[in-house]
């Protein structure tokens, strides 16, 4: 046992005396060599020296990113902010927000709100106010707050189309007891969601971003926004409970990002319709769709390639046939189960044209709906509320 324990001994002490002399040839001998006129003509002394440079120059490209990821979090964060709503019976629902207008407009996806909430916006700079004015919109469910506040800071947005399943994303999100904002670095964007419900207060709309961070990240950063590695806005964090549509009870909570472009859009909205209280209160459909698949096409035998296919009940064999939601519009129009929308007036209906978005862009019209149902093309005309 005692000459295991000498022979351990020596090992470790080689080990160390080892390791001191590498220190030691490295910085006064191995420096010099490579820079001499003559050795560092050896090929042997030219691929040592060519490993070493790779080493040192990896080192500075992962110090300079994990840099870069914190200055670009801390730029986007003075945008983000904490937002609490207290409801007329003391409930309590709180999210995040991002500034979208420097004259006090926030954007947030914490739910609706009415005219009997108190509303209370922390900025990043912990300063709070009361929410003055807002305005829901029903196509996103992004809710406009308006705070009297001027010369805020704004977020940038980029061009969410060409956002790219792998693309890495940086969320930032504000808490209530936590003074600033924290991130969470190193999401992934995955498969854009290809499915959509067009409900009064919308839940989860076609052409939205499927984002790869943590669900304990998600349940703190509702409203809060994804930022690409530019600093700008790819898209602004939402959730939507799923529910058994036999039982009405909730089975599931999905967490998705809105695209940016589609946040701009309803801001635009936002701004047309602000002083416009019909505006908040405009029915769309009413109905679950996703958009048809060439292997859709391919196995049905469809006879168009593109298109939106209703949604019936999953619980009812016979829902190809049946009339989906009661006092919805697409009831009353007489829309069915296993009808594929193919164009709204003389747009098609694709994957860069969305069903949602178009029925969206048309309230307070006529429309004319291209319906394929069992083989024929049928028209169905609706008027959209604005």
């Amino acid at each position: 046992m005692k000459n295991i324990l000498k022979y351990i001994g020596v090992g470790i002490i080689i080990f160390i005396i080892g390791g001191l002399g590498g220190l030691l040839m490295d910085y006064m001998i191995f420096s010099k060599v490579i820079t001499h006129p003559v050795w560092s003509e050896y090929p042997l002394i030219k691929a040592l020296d060519n490993r070493v440079k790779v080493i040192k120059n990896t080192e500075k490209i992962v110090v300079e990113n994990n840099e870069s990821i914190a200055d670009i979090a801390n730029r986007a964060s003075t945008t983000v902010t904490y937002v609490e709503v207290v409801r007329a019976n003391g409930e309590r629902v709180s999210g995040n927000g991002i500034v979208i207008s420097s004259d006090g407009v926030v954007a947030t996806t914490i739910g609706d709100i009415d005219e009997t909430d108190a509303v209370h916006i922390k900025l990043s700079d912990n300063s709070i106010y009361t929410v003055s004015s807002f305005f829901n919109d029903s196509y996103t469910g992004i809710t406009f707050l308006k705070i009297n506040a001027t010369d805020l800071a704004t977020i940038s947005f980029a061009n969410s189309d060409e956002a790219r399943s792998g693309k890495q994303l940086i969320g930032i999100m504000q808490s209530r007891m936590k003074n600033g904002a924290y991130f969470a670095s190193g999401g992934l964007i995955g498969n854009a969601y290809n499915k959509s419900i067009m409900s009064p207060i919308s839940d989860h709309l076609q052409g939205t971003l499927k984002i790869d961070l943590s669900e304990s990240v998600f349940e703190m950063s509702v409203g809060a926004p994804v930022v690409d590695y530019h600093g700008n806005m790819i898209g602004l964090i939402a959730k939507k409970n799923v529910t058994d549509m036999i039982s009405g009870v909730v089975v599931d909570t999905e967490y998705y990002a809105i695209a940016a472009n589609d946040v701009y859009k309803a801001f635009e909205d936002y701004l047309h319709n602000e002083n416009d209280e019909k505006a908040q209160q405009h029915l769309l459909l009413g109905v679950d769709y996703e958009m048809i698949s060439s292997m859709d096409v391919y196995i049905d035998q469809l006879t168009v390639d593109s298109g939106a296919k209703i949604i019936g009940p999953k619980a009812d064999a016979t829902y190809q046939q049946k009339t989906l939601f009661n006092n919805t519009l697409a009831a009353r129009s007489g829309l069915l189960g296993g009808d594929i929308v193919v164009m709204v007036d003389t747009s098609v209906v694709d994957v860069k044209h969305n069903l949602s978005r178009l029925m969206h862009d048309a309230r307070g019209k006529n429309v004319t709906l291209k319906v394929m149902r069992n083989g024929e093309l049928v028209s169905i005309d609706i008027r959209l509320s604005k």
